[in-house]
């Protein structure tokens, strides 16, 4: 369950996304560094609370900007039980990314010991693209 503060700051959030909607942009500029300024999370209610806030911000306009933070979020967060759907909806996200804004960081991160094996797996999965069999 979540708490009544995280409920009225997923409200401010979405109040918030909905005035992106309308092109305004100092919404927009303070969404993204509300969400840039959420610390990795560690337990199972801040990985809902970050999920939550990402679906918010998680929009075409954004994803430059984007992809530098959840890049800092896969160094910073723990790879755990508690923090894989963190760590997979980062994953989905450089999915749908274009190859030009992910291939630098990706490729850095491959070459870093601290990352496991099943990442790395995952991240040259996403470098290499979708198998086209035509």
């Amino acid at each position: 369950m979540e708490s009544p503060s995280s409920e009225v700051r997923l409200k401010a959030i979405e109040t918030l996304a909905g005035f992106t909607s309308f092109k305004n942009k100092e919404a927009s500029e303070l969404l993204i560094n509300f969400f840039r300024n959420i610390p990795p999370p560690k337990t199972l209610q801040e990985v809902h609370f970050k999920i939550k806030v990402f679906g918010f911000v998680n929009r075409r306009e954004f994803r430059k900007e984007l992809v530098p933070v959840l890049v800092k979020d896969l160094y910073n967060t723990s790879s755990n039980n508690t923090t894989r759907q963190w760590i997979t909806e980062i994953f989905r996200f450089f999915q749908i990314c274009s190859i030009e804004d992910i291939r630098e960081p990706l490729e850095k991160m491959l070459k870093e010991k601290r990352f496991s094996y099943r990442i790395k797996n995952k991240i040259k999965e996403i470098l290499e693209g979708p198998v086209s069999f035509w």
